[in-house]
C-alpha cells in the first residue's frame, strides 16, 4: 500500500498502517549512499499504550540494519523517479499482527525538499515470529571511552567510526578480541557481512555512506576507545510477539 510519494516536503507526517504489515519499502530520488540526516520513527499504537520500535533513528542506519545479510535493494538511474528502493522488514518471517483499533505509525523527518521520497507498506500472509526494534546511542565529542551491554542486540551501525581507535568485543564464552579501526572496516566489507544484494545487477552492497554495520552474534559487551569526535551508534534488537 502506498503511504507517501512526494517531492518538496521536509517530513512525511505520521503515516498510519491499519493492516498487519511485515515490511515497508523506502525509496528516494538520490542514491542510497547520499542519505544524510533523514530520520525515521516507527511505533505500534495500542489501546494499552504504544510500543516504540524505532525512535528518531538515522534512516540510513534503519535501512542498513534491515538489509544486513540477506536484504533486497534495487538501485537504478534509468527512467524512474527514484534512485533506490529498499525492502525493510519490521519483523522476522512475517507480519506484525494488529488488533481492532491498533495501528503501526511511521514518520520520516529531516527530508530534503528537492528530493522525492516513496514509502509503501507490505503485507505478509503469515504472522511474524518476532519484532525488530532499535536503540539509538550517542558518544559525545569529548568522550574517549564508552561501554555497551549488547547481549540482546543482533547488530550495530556506527556513524563516525573514523574517530574510533580500538574496539573490544567480549563474547558469550568470555573471550575478548580487540580490533583496530582499520580491522573493523575490513570486517564490514567481508562478503558475509554484505548489506544485501542489488537486484538490479546482482552485486553485493557493503556500506551506506560512512556508516559501518557489524554483526553482534555471540557478543555480550562492546568497549570503544576513541579520539575526539561525535559518534552515533544504533543497536538492532529483537523481541517476541506479545
Amino acid at each position: 500500500m502506498k503511504l507517501h510519494y512526494k517531492t518538496g516536503v521536509t517530513e512525511t507526517g505520521e503515516l498510519r498502517i491499519t493492516k498487519s504489515t511485515g515490511a515497508i519499502l523506502i525509496g528516494c530520488s538520490k542514491p542510497l549512499s547520499d542519505l544524510t540526516n533523514e530520520r525515521i520513527t516507527i511505533h505500534i499504537e495500542k489501546e494499552g499504550g504504544n510500543s516504540e520500535l524505532h525512535t528518531n533513528v538515522l534512516l540510513r542506519h534503519f535501512i542498513a540494519e534491515s538489509l544486513y545479510g540477506d536484504g533486497n535493494l534495487k538501485q537504478t538511474t534509468v527512467g524512474v523517479d527514484v534512485s533506490f528502493i529498499a525492502l525493510c522488514e519490521l519483523g522476522r518471517n512475517g507480519s506484525i499482527p494488529l488488533g481492532v483499533n491498533e495501528s503501526i505509525k511511521v514518520a520520516i523527518s529531516t527530508l530534503e525538499a528537492a528530493e522525492t521520497y516513496k514509502v509503501f507498506s507490505l503485507e505478509y500472509p503469515q504472522i511474524a515470529e518476532s519484532i525488530f526494534y532499535s536503540e539509538k546511542n550517542t558518544i559525545l565529542n569529548d568522550e574517549t571511552s564508552r561501554s555497551f551491554n549488547v547481549s540482546n542486540s543482533r547488530m550495530m551501525t556506527i556513524e563516525g567510526w573514523q574517530f574510533t581507535r580500538d574496539t573490544t568485543f567480549t563474547f558469550i564464552n568470555g573471550h575478548r578480541v580487540k580490533y583496530t579501526r582499520e580491522e573493523l572496516e575490513m570486517i564490514t566489507f567481508d562478503l558475509e557481512s554484505s548489506l544485501g544484494v542489488d537486484i538490479t545487477n546482482g552485486q553485493n552492497v557493503n556500506a551506506i555512506g560512512d556508516a559501518l554495520v557489524l554483526s553482534l552474534e555471540g557478543v555480550v559487551q562492546i568497549d570503544f576507545e576513541k579520539i575526539k569526535g561525535f559518534q552515533e551508534v544504533t543497536f538492532a534488537n529483537e523481541m517476541p510477539i506479545q
